[in-house]
């Protein structure tokens, strides 16, 4: 017997929310790290704890940045 588990429109968007954070995550991180070689660890924390908006800043600016100070801006 399958269980069925429901969720509401709030929880539904607050996971949409996350997994598009992760995203955005890992999507800056392999960009810059393809461009600038191996990041400090403290940008990838920076990266890691940046809001939503900070995030797609960072990603739609990567071919604008000349180095990582660049970024660093938006941590």
């Amino acid at each position: 017997m399958t269980k069925r588990i429901f969720i509401d429109e709030k929880d539904k968007e607050e996971i949409r929310e996350v997994a598009r954070k992760e995203e955005l995550i890992n999507t800056a991180i392999k960009l810059l790290t393809k461009k600038f070689g191996t990041l400090p660890e403290a940008m990838k924390k920076g990266i890691k704890n940046a809001d939503l908006d900070s995030l797609e800043i960072i990603r739609d600016s990567i071919f604008d940045f000349n180095d990582l100070k660049d970024v660093e801006k938006y941590l």
